[in-house]
Order: C-alpha cells, then sequence, then structure tokens
C-alpha cells in the first residue's frame, strides 16, 4: 500500500462500484449521532435556498432564481462529485479506522456504494419525477497520522491547505476526528453506554468567494460507534455483527453523511415535517427517517448549486452534454455560472453576457444565421483548469454578404476569454476591446 507524505502520512485509495443494503431497519437510539438538532447545522441559507447576492454581478436575470433552468431531468448525464475522507489517527498511526485492516477499508468502500446507491434510487413518493438525482460520489478515503488533527485542532484549517495543494484529490472534505472522552469511555475502556452521540455539521456554500471558502463536514467518533455497536449492539440487540448490526452501521452512516452532502448542496432541514414525503426526506432532521426521498424541487436547488455555488468546484468535467441551452428570443446572464451544456442561438436570437460564464471541455456556443451573442465586460473560460473548452462557432454561409440576415453575429466588448476559436487554432487569454466578429462555416 502506498504511501504519499503530506503534511502527515496518508494513504489515498479509490473503489469499486457494488451494492450493501442494511439487512433490518435500525434502531432509532443508533441514529441520534447523524442528525443533528434543530439549530445546531451551520446554515446560513434563506428561506428559499438562495444565498447572499454577490456584488461583483447583478443576478437579476430571471434564470437565476428560476428552478427550470437547473433542472434535471430521466435523460440527464450524471454529475460526478469528489468527496475526501479524512481519517485523522495519532501520531502513531492508532485510534481510528486502519488503512491496512481489510474490514475498515470495506467500511469506507461500502459507504460510497450505499451513498451512491441513496441518491441514484430515491423513493417515487408525491409525485416524484427525478428518483435518480444523477448524481455520483466517488469518495478518496484519505488516513492521516497526526494527533492534534486526531482531536479535531486545526481540521479545518489544514484541510483547506491539503485542498490546495497542487495534485490532491478534490473532493468535499469530511473530517473523521475523535472527542477524546468519547474514545477514552467506549474504545479504552468499553464501556457499554453510548458516548459517541456528537452532531454531525456542515459548511454551507458560497455564491460570492468561489475560490475562496471549501465546503467540508464535521462528522466526530464515526470509529467510537463502530467500536461500540461491534462490541455491544449486538449484545443489547442479539444480533450478529454482519450482517445485521454491521448493516445498520453502514445505512446510518449514509443517512447522515447524505444529509450533511445536502446541506453542502444548499438544502435546509426539513425541521417540521407535513406529510409522509416529508418525513422520509432525507434533510429531516429525526434520525429515524427513512431519509430516502427529495422533492424535484430540492432536487434542482442541488443542481442549482452545481452552477452558482463553490459546490461547483467538486463536480468532474463532463465529456457528455446534457441537452442544449437554446435561445430564441432576448436572454441574458448577468450572474457567475457554470454550464454543463452547449449554448445554441436561434436566428432572430440575442444573448448577452455580462458576468463570467464556465463552460465544459466539450462545450461550446453555436450562433446561427441571423442569431447574436453580446459578450460585455463578461468572462468566457473553462470550468476546469486543466482543460480548455471548445470556442464559439459561428454558422453562416460564405457565398452570402457578410450581414446579421446571412451570418450569426458575435459582439465583444471587454471581453476576457481563455478558448480556442474554431476553426483556426487562435487561442485568446485576454481582454479584448471592443469589437464585432463576423465568421462563416
Amino acid at each position: 500500500m502506498k504511501s504519499i507524505k503530506l503534511f502527515s502520512i496518508i494513504v489515498i485509495m479509490i473503489f469499486a462500484n457494488g451494492i450493501l443494503k442494511a439487512q433490518t431497519e435500525i434502531p432509532p437510539e443508533l441514529l441520534e449521532i447523524f442528525m443533528p438538532a434543530s439549530g445546531s447545522t451551520i446554515d446560513t441559507n434563506t428561506t428559499d435556498g438562495m444565498a447572499q447576492v454577490s456584488p461583483y454581478c447583478p443576478r437579476l436575470s430571471p434564470w437565476y432564481t428560476d428552478s427550470s433552468f437547473f433542472m434535471i431531468n430521466p435523460n440527464s448525464i450524471e454529475k460526478i462529485v469528489g468527496v475526501n475522507f479524512f481519517i485523522f489517527q495519532k501520531n502513531d498511526g492508532s485510534a481510528n479506522f486502519q488503512e491496512d485492516d481489510t474490514e475498515h477499508i470495506k467500511i469506507f468502500q461500502d459507504i460510497e456504494i450505499a451513498l451512491n446507491n441513496r441518491f441514484k434510487n430515491l423513493r417515487q413518493l408525491c409525485g416524484l419525477v427525478n428518483t435518480d438525482t444523477k448524481i455520483r460520489f466517488v469518495c478518496t478515503p484519505i488516513f492521516v497520522r497526526n494527533s492534534d488533527l486526531w482531536k479535531g485542532k486545526e481540521r479545518h484549517l489544514w484541510a483547506q491547505a491539503f485542498e490546495a495543494t497542487p495534485g490532491s484529490p478534490n473532493g468535499i472534505n469530511v473530517l473523521f476526528f475523535m472527542h477524546e472522552d468519547a474514545y477514552v469511555k467506549n474504545v479504552i475502556e468499553n464501556d457499554s453506554i453510548k458516548h459517541w452521540e456528537k452532531e454531525w455539521n456542515t459548511l454551507p456554500p458560497s455564491t460570492t468567494f468561489f475560490n475562496v471558502p471549501y465546503l467540508y463536514i464535521n462528522a466526530p467518533n464515526l470509529f467510537v460507534k463502530y467500536h461500540w455497536m461491534k462490541n455491544w449492539a449486538t449484545v443489547q440487540y442479539g444480533l450478529p455483527w454482519n450482517p445485521a448490526i454491521y448493516g445498520w452501521f453502514i445505512d446510518g452512516t449514509v443517512k447522515g453523511l447524505a444529509h450533511e452532502l445536502g446541506h453542502c448542496f444548499n438544502i435546509r432541514n426539513n425541521i417540521v415535517p407535513q406529510n409522509y414525503c416529508d418525513s422520509a426526506n432525507i434533510m429531516n432532521p429525526v434520525g429515524s427517517s427513512s431519509h430516502d426521498y427529495l422533492s424535484d424541487w430540492e432536487i434542482s436547488i442541488i443542481h442549482r448549486a452545481f452552477a452558482v455555488t463553490t459546490a461547483r468546484k467538486y463536480v468532474h468535467d463532463q465529456t457528455t452534454l446534457d441537452a442544449p441551452l437554446v435561445i430564441t428570443d432576448s436572454k441574458f446572464i448577468d450572474f457567475d455560472v457554470r454550464l454543463y451544456r452547449d449554448i445554441v442561438i436561434e436566428s432572430g436570437a440575442q444573448l448577452t453576457i455580462t458576468c463570467k460564464v464556465l463552460m465544459p471541455s466539450s462545450g461550446r456556443i453555436i450562433i446561427h444565421p441571423g442569431g447574436k451573442l453580446i459578450v460585455d465586460g463578461g468572462i468566457l473560460t473553462n470550468a476546469c483548469s486543466d482543460k480548455l473548452w471548445q470556442g464559439i462557432y459561428i454558422s453562416g454561409n460564405a457565398d452570402m454578404p457578410q450581414t446579421a440576415q446571412y451570418q450569426g453575429v458575435t459582439v465583444l466588448s471587454l471581453l476576457t476569454m481563455k478558448i480556442f476559436l474554431p476553426p483556426t487554432t487562435l487561442l485568446l487569454e485576454r481582454t479584448l476591446p471592443c469589437g464585432e466578429f463576423w465568421a462563416c462555416k
């Protein structure tokens, strides 16, 4: 097993897919750690799921708050989201899950499998259309030997520095640290009374400072709970560790993790359930909930987060794209957004961009004859720093007059671009003066 030295000893492993299901219903008292009480989750969202307004762009476009603009459908392309599991050990490598323990490694493998299964197979309640959220997680367990981090000291600063290190895996940071008193009582002294019940919580995403904050989930005492369930839950419930209690442990962990990821994607707690669907909701803070349902509106909030909040930087580049954004009349984009599809501007239509638009590496903007793209002080660039997007394709007829009637038009005013401009291989990485481009293809 390969070790990489980065601030401390780290082992990185990525797992394959599979299926794991809990054997029987989990007793509610074994779920309390994962669902924080009302008000305990760090949550700065407003009531409609929108965060504070950025001073950089006006955000007056109706698209900014239109859930249908971000909404998926059953034919949408999956988004791959990175998640880093930081397992903090003591300096000697003890006191948490072990990278060379077969069962411990299988736990993180099964968590990834069950997490993906939950977001892929929601329960179809209350007219839900999208039982598949189209979100898939790639989880990377990272074992770190540092006694201060094991206690949770400065864990956020360390994880943020790790994320900023070139070559480190890109992912939402889940921090598995320890409360020392719980570890001593339940692991060292093997007390039969639960001492591991500490709340998990989350830093919600920002729609303002895209390059500064990062997303993390505080997940204390998971190893303590694992030890207690393996040694005492088997006795108290008279069931074998594997598959029954082990299945409870995995399912309970995934319920909590899915809930906190929901906060990372800008969904609020469903504090006062109004019906059965609310009770089954992943965002229900009550631990005994089934946590296998999200409404279509909540799913649209998640995909909005992948477009306009810091959550977007954890989504892998897409080479296969969703159906294009087709412009048929006059529209404008005045908000900072990451797109996962082409833009097509039809004849007689106009799109004006005055803010930043991030394009996928396989994406392009297509302008048909009579269509017009205006970029006035906006930025067109690639979503992933190591890949360029495909640029602006201006459609037209070389045998006809070079007018808007027969050619696509692009008007660039103080545009910042980093693109290839087909059919040439011209790379533009500078701010351009005002001008109008006419081209044929």
